[in-house]
């Protein structure tokens, strides 16, 4: 059999992602264009999937393998194919179907397999898919991504040389739904959970089915939207973040008079909260939601936050006398920080809780536990603890510019902000600080693509310091 063809660019920073074959070839990109080496103009079939199974099983060498997949049409048949790989290499390979990212992260913690693979494009539109590899390191689930992996598996695709084996790994198919939801109820006392009204969107995708025992179990008015896994997405993008995506629950949150909303990504490794008022709470504003619990569990632990985030976390664990650490935006990046830092949490502005309670990986339901048991200890409403946070933070959100040079425009900003006096960090592209105000600006992982966040002590500061800072970014990508 001849070699694949298998483009580079299908391995990217966090991940493997690519599209089916008809919708490549419908675009029409610019060869050699950003949109080209992007996962929109990069193949993902099965006969590739085949090969990054084989690909997987020679770089990481496991003996048995975890995988699940999501509810896109093309996630079922490229996990079989996945699996069809890792059995040719004399892996072992248990298959737990259609789940969300977090329960698969539990399979790989809990059952201590060698290594486990999502089937999934996250939040992205439905023509992508891909996979998301993680290995268990001394019980923490962590990432096979750029740098600590991704280039053997890379390397060993492209080149196909694969040896022979006369022996298979063996292929199960197993159930963890119960054990996945009696393990993160196990953290709660049910008793202690406000009694409230909830909507829940599944955005079509695997939260539904995998969350909804634990929704079940729980002392509150439960009103779910969308749980019925559908790779289409008919009602809207699996992605919380855009608002048109989030116009159906804020509309439900209002009809129906209930006390918050949630909203997960097509995953489910990521969560928006959503207030009564229809307002969208990112990582900067959850986070500080759910450091007190942290705290309360892990007296003096070290915090890891990003640096688009609000300065809200940072104060909250200063409050708290504990400190605060920060990362690259990346869950790889992340991950290393908290094992560097023996830190138990961390946070992305994107949505991304980590927790020591879920291997140190995201969890997309512990966030809604721990605020609904927050509710009830703190006898206050979740309008009232989340004005508590909020105070005078002030947020920009993800500003994208596309952009052709991201870093000679990151370096133009740099040098004008240090003529006025900005303390400035590079973590990830820069943070320019003042004492009023601060901002991130650092380029894509995988787009060509600049984002800026900015965070003030006033709303009216806000548009003033967004457009002084489009008018660098604008004059220096000419």
């Amino acid at each position: 059999m001849g070699k694949i063809e298998i483009s580079p660019n299908l391995f990217r920073t966090l991940d493997i992602r690519g599209a089916n074959e008809e919708f490549v070839n419908s675009q029409h990109f610019v060869e050699g264009s950003p949109k080209s080496k992007s996962a929109f103009g990069t193949i993902l079939n099965t006969e590739i999937a085949v090969v990054i199974g084989k690909s997987i099983a020679v770089a990481e060498k496991p003996k048995k393998v975890v995988v699940g997949y999501d509810a896109r049409l093309s996630s079922p048949e490229l996990s079989k194919a996945l699996i069809k790989g890792f059995l040719s290499q004399g892996v072992d390979v248990d298959l737990i179907g259609l789940v969300t990212t977090d329960k698969l992260y539990f399979a790989i913690g809990e059952y201590k397999y060698d290594l486990g693979v999502m089937t999934t494009a996250s939040h992205s539109t439905k023509e992508l898919n891909g996979f998301k590899i993680s290995r268990l390191v001394d019980g923490r689930v962590m990432p096979v991504a750029d740098g600590t992996g991704m280039e053997a598996v890379k390397k060993i695709a492209l080149e196909q040389d694969f040896a022979a084996l006369a022996g298979k790994g063996e292929f199960r198919e197993i159930d963890i739904s119960d054990d996945f939801t009696k393990y993160i109820l196990s953290y709660f006392d049910l008793t202690k959970i406000a009694k409230q009204k909830v909507v829940f969107d599944a955005a079509n995708g695997p939260a539904g089915i995998t969350h909804e025992k634990i929704i079940d179990s729980l002392p509150i008015e439960a009103i779910k939207l969308n749980f019925t896994p559908d790779g289409n997405f008919p009602n809207h993008e699996p992605n919380p973040m855009i608002p048109r995506n989030v116009s159906e629950t804020v509309n439900v949150i209002k009809s129906e008079g209930a006390d918050f909303g949630v909203a997960w990504d097509g995953d489910a490794d990521r969560v928006a909260i959503i207030t009564k008022k229809g307002d969208i709470l990112t990582g900067s504003f959850i986070a500080p939601l759910l450091i007190p619990w942290v705290i309360d569990r892990h007296p003096g632990a070290t915090i890891i936050n990003t640096p688009p985030m609000s300065w809200a976390s940072r104060d909250l664990a200063e409050k708290y006398s504990d400190k605060i650490k920060y990362s690259r935006v990346g869950n790889s990046y992340v991950k290393q920080a908290m094992a560097e830092e023996k830190s138990p949490f961390a946070a992305e502005e994107a949505d991304h809780f980590m927790f020591a309670e879920t291997f140190y990986a995201e969890s997309g339901i512990l966030p809604v536990l721990i605020v609904l048991q927050s509710i009830f200890e703190n006898h206050e409403t979740f309008d009232d603890l989340v004005a508590s946070v909020v105070k005078n933070y002030h947020v920009s959100g993800d500003i994208n510019f596309t952009v052709k040079n991201s870093q000679k425009i990151i370096e133009t900003v740099r040098q004008e902000y240090l003529k006025i006096g900005g303390k400035i960090s590079e973590i990830d592209g820069i943070e320019v600080d003042f004492s009023d105000w601060h901002f991130c600006l650092r380029p894509s992982l995988n787009d060509p693509v600049i984002r800026l966040n900015i965070e003030t002590t006033s709303s009216e500061k806000i548009a003033s310091e967004i457009e002084n800072i489009k008018k660098i970014i604008v004059e220096a990508d000419k």
